[in-house]
């Protein structure tokens, strides 16, 4: 409840990040299916704004309970696996202090309903080991997993660990698995179906994302993906979970154990040899880590005072990074600006300033993060749409209908704009050639060292035909 209370606070009091209002754009189109990601959080937000309205807390309450919902089912499956009621509380003490939760709980993304959904499976594959007879479990393994798919891919590697788990540990109950899983297959096929439609746009372009090259050494991409891991789940706890779930493949463990760790510790073997070729996002292996956590509390009761007393000042450290992460984001911008928490605040005020510049004509923006943001706060009739440069990746905007300006229109970019100057503008396989009449910059200032601030051109259609590439 307190961490709920604390969430909620911030949802209030402090704008969006521009992730968080692109998906607010998808919500107000619901589909089966989005380019970037499947459809969970898009639904999400979408029922909480027709409840609540247009709103930041609108936005991200969803976020707020199902992280806070995540803790309450992090303490079942401690339960399931043998934590006494008092080692659950001690956990949920532990996952209050764990930063990821605080961000899962922050800001919203797939991430924090796919964390849910897998925490539910697990929970109701705890339940299979413990009451294999009892058909509801089984029944429930499927949903959660197929509502974990529609939160996000990568949902698929703990689940496909469960899966196979259960089945290879009594495979003659591997009926009720087949049950689970046609399931969850039921509940995925809208999404299969939507991208069968789109020649498998969603799952090619997610597959492109995590297979990029970036030129660099596997010696750098796997040392990045290191880092980035020990920073997420911070270093102490990170290196405890890693070191026990090793041990625990090795020894005698209980089968609750051993599937939640091999789940949690085969996500993360799985992007560690992905980083050997391509560089890994530190957020795609969030999903393993609150099962460890988990773990470790099943672990302490019977460890040494030496690994109780790494627990602890892991736990200290935890809290000092997540008190570090409910600082003014203002702050956070000036340690990485790239960051989602970094980049929230002064948005609004700026596309007031850019709406009362350019007046009523159509606004549009060259990173679909502005149109996002700009489309929220403007809360306008005048449309405003997002069109990529060639050689810009697709976005959500190129599968939303638009028609594109004729005659006069604002153009936001993040780069000068110089008068006269001529470009090509792409809309899924339409493009539009502009010329630059005017061009002004229009800056605003967060606090005394963040400024937030966009070029604005008057532009006007120069021609207008069908892209050759096929966009």
């Amino acid at each position: 409840l307190l961490f709920v209370q604390m969430r909620c606070i911030f949802a209030c009091m402090n704008e969006l990040a521009a992730d968080e209002a692109y998906y607010r754009a998808w919500s107000t189109q619901l589909s089966w299916g989005y380019l970037d990601h499947p459809p969970m959080i898009a639904w999400l937000i979408a029922g909480s704004c027709a409840l609540l309205g247009r709103s930041e807390f609108a936005v991200r309450l969803p976020a707020i309970l199902l992280a806070g919902g995540t803790m309450q089912l992090a303490a079942r499956a401690g339960g399931l696996i043998g934590i006494s009621r008092q080692g659950q509380f001690r956990l949920q003490l532990v996952l209050f202090c764990f930063p990821i939760l605080h961000v899962l709980g922050t800001i919203a993304t797939p991430d924090t309903p796919a964390m849910f959904f897998v925490m539910l499976a697990m929970v109701a594959a705890l339940q299979c080991l413990n009451s294999p007879a009892r058909w509801r479990h089984w029944l429930l393994l499927g949903a959660a997993a197929g509502c974990a798919m529609h939160s996000k891919y990568t949902a698929l590697l703990p689940l496909v660990a469960i899966f196979f788990y259960l089945l290879l540990h009594d495979p003659r109950r591997w009926y009720r698995s087949a049950v689970a899983g046609i399931v969850a297959g039921l509940l995925i096929a809208p999404l299969l179906y939507w991208n069968h439609q789109r020649d498998w746009l969603s799952f090619v372009f997610q597959f492109r994302h995590g297979t990029s090259a970036d030129g660099r050494g596997w010696l750098i991409n796997l040392a990045d993906y290191i880092g980035a891991q020990l920073l997420v789940a911070t270093p102490i706890l990170a290196v405890l979970c890693v070191w026990l779930m090793i041990r625990l493949l090795r020894s005698s463990a209980s089968p609750g154990q051993r599937m939640v760790s091999i789940a949690s510790l085969g996500t993360l073997a799985f992007f560690a040899l992905i980083s050997l070729r391509y560089k890994v996002e530190g957020n795609w292996p969030v999903l393993a880590w609150i099962p460890a956590i988990i773990l470790l509390a099943s672990f302490l009761p019977t460890a040494g005072e030496q690994a109780r007393r790494a627990a602890r000042s892991g736990t200290i450290l935890a809290a000092i990074a997540s008190f570090v992460l409910m600082l003014p984001p203002a702050l956070l911008d000036r340690v990485n600006p790239h960051t989602p928490l970094g980049q929230i605040g002064g948005w609004a005020h700026l596309a007031r300033n850019i709406k009362s510049a350019v007046g009523d004509l159509p606004i549009i923006c060259l990173r679909y993060q502005d149109a996002s943001l700009f489309d929220l706060y403007l809360a306008t009739d005048v449309p405003i749409r997002a069109l990529r440069r060639p050689g810009d990746r697709l976005t959500q905007f190129d599968l939303m209908p638009i028609s594109l300006p004729e005659g006069k229109f604002a153009l936001v970019s993040d780069a000068p704009l110089e008068p006269g100057s001529r470009m090509t503008l792409l809309h899924g396989e339409d493009s539009i050639e502009v010329e630059v009449i005017s061009a002004t910059h229009h800056a605003v200032r967060v606090d005394e060292l963040t400024i937030r601030g966009r070029f604005v051109a008057i532009c006007r259609s120069a021609r207008r035909d069908a892209a050759t590439n096929g966009g």
